[in-house]
């Protein structure tokens, strides 16, 4: 059997069903030439338990060949041979970043200023993603030089790294294990999330959400949230793409706000920019005027609320194409939207942002009392 450190991660499958068929047999073959009773009760003993993992991790292997190779890797982890060869798999597919670290092939994402990529922990045996920025710079005569666009550039990665390291500690918001720099890369260390709110609720598989349930998985977002603003910080650019999905070891799943380019801290409320996404921004956002101050906590408790909507019925309140003040909110017949979630949606999508709730006043709402 070819070494299990010259193959892909496909061929890696094949070869470790071929190799646990093999220490299958060689079990059995040395439980059948025990020379004495006892110690052949001991072997068989002894022999069975291995079998009955190894067979397990076999059957699995040989049963799901596209599964997800994390899951592989809890059944492997507490088998120190099959570990040594997992890691040494990785390690020949991947590019080592430091004597921690592994950078692997898969893509599992991508954003304005830089791309997530699969990872390896290899003091701690699991993986990691790899959020990575590529700097901005020029070389001439041997030398970094720095044009006026380079240097407004790496700026917007030197504020997004300080946004994260500042509220990536409030509930509700995606922590980083860590950030370190190369010669030519910013990477952010994170845990592998299972995908954004955005796939888990428009898989051919999913339907739109329970009321409960929902409620339940939003509160620690809308908590952090509103931390956030009582800090004096607004989002900017709250949709379902920016909030990921996470798996306890429980099963239960957990949702956590991410992707904080566009945070800013709102001086005296108000700011002076357009911030937002299409389908997301709030009225006096989508209607941008020059002069005219906009309160970003505000707007994000809109976008909160049109979250929300697309959550419950599978789709958005208004139709990004058209003004949103030229059109009114509608809840879909189909739907058994209760009374209490209308209620909810109508305070977070008013159009007038000075009677429009607070993620703070959205949080005391009987919706978010429900248990879970």
């Amino acid at each position: 059997m070819p070494a299990l450190n010259t193959l892909s991660i496909s061929q890696w499958e094949e070869a470790l069903a071929e190799k646990l068929d093999h220490c299958r047999r060689k079990s059995i073959a040395s439980s059948r030439s025990s020379s004495s009773a006892s110690s052949s009760a001991y072997d068989d003993e002894d022999d069975s338990a291995s079998y009955g993992k190894r067979s397990q991790l076999g059957d699995y292997v040989s049963s799901y060949r596209n599964a997800d190779v994390r899951d592989m890797l809890e059944l492997i982890r507490d088998d120190p041979e099959m570990l040594a060869e997992f890691r040494s798999a990785l390690t020949k597919q991947g590019r080592r970043l430091t004597h921690r670290y592994l950078l692997l092939n898969s893509v599992l994402g991508s954003g304005r200023n830089g791309g997530v990529r699969l990872g390896y922990d290899l003091q701690q045996d699991v993986f990691i993603a790899f959020k990575r920025y590529r700097k901005a710079f020029s070389v001439i005569g041997g030398c970094l030089q720095y044009t006026r666009r380079q240097q407004l550039y790496n700026h917007a990665l030197r504020h997004e790294m300080w946004m994260d390291r500042k509220l990536s500690r409030l509930e509700g918001f995606f922590q980083m294990r860590e950030v370190f720099e190369t010669p030519r890369y910013i990477y952010y260390v994170m845990d592998v999330a299972d995908g954004t709110l955005y796939d888990y609720i428009s898989g051919d598989t999913r339907r739109p959400m329970d009321e409960r349930e929902l409620s339940h998985m939003l509160r620690p977002v809308a908590k952090g949230l509103a931390h956030a603003h009582r800090l004096g910080y607004a989002h900017r650019d709250l949709k379902l793409d920016n909030v990921l999905v996470l798996r306890r070891s429980d099963g239960q799943m957990e949702l956590r706000l991410t992707d904080l380019e566009f945070t800013a801290f709102c001086n005296h409320e108000t700011s002076y920019d357009i911030m937002g996404t299409a389908g997301y921004m709030a009225p006096e956002v989508e209607a941008f005027v020059p002069t005219r101050l906009v309160d970003y906590r505000k707007a994000d408790a809109w976008s909160f609320g049109v979250m929300i909507y697309a959550c419950l019925t599978g789709h958005f309140p208004f139709n990004p194409d058209y003004p949103v003040h030229r059109q009114r909110l509608v809840f879909p017949s189909h739907r058994n939207i209760s009374c209490e979630a209308k209620d909810l949606l109508r305070g977070l999508l008013d159009k007038d942002d000075a009677t429009r709730l607070s993620i703070a006043q959205a949080l005391r709402h009987p919706f978010f009392k429900r248990s879970p």
